[in-house]
């Protein structure tokens, strides 16, 4: 009788919660990801209904639906996705003909063949680096490439999204500018990591990129590649170890114990926390953030 009473009884408090969510408005634009919340942000200027899936403050990678999600994406008008991999949720659900993949329009990275790929966690499922946006161009390209399915849902408001297009790209070509000059004269140019995301800013800004685990930044890292970053540590210039905000640093703190190396948090951008959404953070915003820490650590004029 009391399993009977507790089963009851989570069912009315999931049944009660369930109904009270708020609903959704039928040209609701649902997004997977941060960067591609900013692009919508920066071109409808909150003249639509945007929908993080993903709540601030979580980590993309170990993420899983919820009964509300599964609703929000049925019904919404549009679901933007970055695609590579990098939703591997999306096959629990029928709504392919809603969905928006940005990853087919840009250049793809292969992953590092040379990662011990038993290190890697079943929430990344492609041969795929996923962290394109993070290469400033093709934030660029995905941009017009969302203006351009606005255009078509709201045909009314094509000028307005436009002009706010054209100032948006104008402001991520002038942070590509930036981000050239500063990294064009460093001592080093390697940085340390402790989860393999940012090889499209390496490959883009001309360093290398060393990481203690892989692509998910919920993936373990082996003994192997601990040992491995240490001996880098030591033997070269390199006096910061990175860590992202969702990343588990307890690893990365022992090592830079071990090599008495500073700790410092680089943002992969794929969500942000509550205290950056508080500030009103954007993808601009973030990006110069870690140009400056980048700029200390590969000690540039």
């Amino acid at each position: 009788m009391l399993k009977i009473l507790s089963l009851l009884f989570t069912f009315f408090i999931f049944f009660g919660c369930f109904n009270n969510k708020k609903d959704i408005k039928s040209d609701t634009i649902v997004v997977s990801t941060f960067p591609i919340y900013d692009i919508l942000e920066n071109i409808t200027k909150n003249s639509i209904e945007i929908q993080p899936l993903i709540p601030f403050s979580k980590d993309i990678h170990s993420y899983e639906p919820t009964p509300k999600d599964m609703v929000i994406l049925k019904k919404s008008k549009l679901v933007i996705v970055n695609g590579a991999g990098l939703e591997p949720w999306l096959k629990k659900f029928d709504i392919k003909q809603n969905i928006f993949d940005l990853s087919r329009y840009v250049i793809l990275l292969d992953l590092d063949e040379n990662h011990d790929k038993e290190d890697e966690d079943h929430h990344h499922d492609s041969k795929y680096d996923p962290h394109f946006w993070l290469d400033i161009e093709n934030q660029i390209k995905v941009s017009k490439e969302i203006a351009k399915k606005l255009y078509k849902i709201f045909p009314e408001k094509k000028d307005f999204f436009q002009k706010n297009l054209e100032i948006y790209i104008a402001k991520l070509k002038e942070l590509d500018m930036e981000y050239k000059k500063t990294l064009s004269n460093c001592k080093v140019r390697k940085i340390v990591v402790n989860h393999n995301a940012f090889s499209y800013l390496g490959k883009k800004y001309n360093f290398d990129i060393y990481s203690i685990s892989g692509i998910s930044s919920n993936s373990n890292a082996s003994a192997k590649s601990v040992k491995d970053v240490i001996n880098l540590l030591k033997s070269e210039d390199i006096n910061i170890i990175f860590y992202e905000n969702f990343s588990n640093k307890s690893v990365v703190d022992q090592i830079s114990k071990d090599t008495h190396t500073k700790a410092m948090s680089l943002d992969t951008l794929s969500n942000i926390t509550n205290k950056q959404a508080q500030q009103s953070l954007g993808y601009i915003d973030i990006m110069k953030q870690n140009l400056k820490k980048l700029k200390e650590a590969m000690q540039c004029d």
